[in-house]
C-alpha cells in the first residue's frame, strides 16, 4: 500500500513536472529564447528521473536506479546550462558533453560498484544538490547586477530545493517519506514556474520600456528634421524669393508700372506669410 501510494504521488509530481516543460516549450516557441528550450528538455528529463524511480519501487530491478542516476544527473546538468544561457548568455560548446558521459559512468559505479545502496544514493543527491545550488547562485547573481522579482525567487527556489535534495537517501529510500518529499517538490516547482512567468514578464515589460524610448528618440529625430526643413525652406522663400521680388516691385515702381508692381507686392506678401507659416 505504501509503495502504491508512493507511486501514484510520484506521478502526480511527473505530471507537474510536464506542465512545467510544457510552460517553457511554450515560451520557446513564442521568443525562440534557447534557454526556454533547454530548460523544457530538463524538466523532461527531470520527469522522467521520476517515472525511473517509480519503476525502481514497483520492479527492484537495479537497472530502473541506473536510470534514474544517469537522469537525475542530466536533469541538474540541464537546469544548470539553462541558468547559464539565461543569465551569462554562455554558447554550447562540445566538450560540455563529456559532462553528461560522465554522469553515465558516475551512476555505473554508484549503483553496480559500490557495496552500499545508500552511499550511491547519497551522492546522486550530493551532485544534484550541487548543481541545484548553483542554479540558484547564478539566479541570484542575476538579480544583484540586474534586480528583479522573479530572479529573485528563482534564486531561492533553486536553494532551497538544493537542501531539499539532500533528504533523498535520508528519507525517501526504499519508498520512505515519498508523500512529504513530492509535496515539497510540488510546492518548488509551482514556485519556480511563478518565478519564471515573472522573469519573463519583466523581461517583456523592460524590452517594452527600451522599445518605446527607442521610439520617442526617433520621432523626437523626426520632428527635429522636419523643423530644419521647414526653417529652410522658410529662409529661402524669405531671402532669395523675397529679395528678388522686392527688387522686381522697385523696377517697376521705377518704370511707373502700377499694375504689375502692385500684383508683385500681392506675391510678396504671400511668400511672406507663407515663410512665418513654415516657421517651426
Amino acid at each position: 500500500m505504501m509503495f502504491s501510494d508512493s507511486v501514484l504521488a510520484l506521478f502526480f509530481q511527473t505530471f507537474c513536472t510536464i506542465t512545467l516543460a510544457a510552460v517553457h516549450y511554450g515560451l520557446w516557441l513564442q521568443r525562440r529564447q534557447g534557454y526556454h528550450a533547454t530548460w523544457a528538455l530538463a524538466w523532461v528529463t527531470y520527469a522522467t528521473r521520476l517515472l525511473c524511480i517509480s519503476a525502481f519501487l514497483l520492479d527492484g530491478r537495479r537497472v530502473w536506479l541506473f536510470a534514474h542516476q544517469v537522469v537525475t544527473s542530466w536533469a541538474g546538468l540541464l537546469l544548470l546550462w539553462a541558468a547559464l544561457q539565461f543569465a551569462l548568455r554562455v554558447r554550447w560548446r562540445r566538450r560540455y558533453a563529456w559532462l553528461g558521459l560522465l554522469s553515465v559512468a558516475w551512476a555505473y559505479i554508484g549503483v553496480y560498484r559500490m557495496s552500499s545502496m545508500a552511499t550511491a544514493g547519497l551522492t546522486g543527491a550530493v551532485l544534484l544538490s550541487g548543481v541545484t545550488f548553483a542554479t540558484g547562485g547564478i539566479f541570484l547573481w542575476r538579480d544583484r547586477r540586474q534586480p528583479s522579482f522573479g530572479a529573485r525567487v528563482l534564486a531561492w527556489a533553486f536553494l532551497l530545493w538544493g537542501v531539499h535534495h539532500l533528504d533523498y537517501p535520508l528519507l525517501r529510500s526504499m519508498g520512505q517519506g515519498v508523500m512529504l518529499g513530492v509535496f515539497v517538490d510540488v510546492l518548488l516547482m509551482v514556485t519556480v514556474a511563478v518565478g519564471t512567468l515573472t522573469l519573463v514578464l519583466g523581461e517583456e515589460q523592460v524590452a517594452l520600456a527600451q522599445r518605446t524610448g527607442q521610439l520617442e528618440q526617433l520621432t523626437q529625430l523626426l520632428l527635429r528634421a522636419q523643423e530644419e526643413e521647414r526653417r529652410r525652406i522658410a529662409r529661402e522663400l524669405h531671402d532669395e524669393a523675397g529679395q528678388t521680388l522686392t527688387a522686381l516691385k522697385i523696377e517697376f515702381d521705377l518704370a511707373g508700372q502700377a499694375d504689375a508692381s502692385t500684383r508683385v507686392a500681392t506675391v510678396l506678401n504671400q511668400i511672406r506669410h507663407l515663410s512665418e507659416l513654415l516657421r517651426p
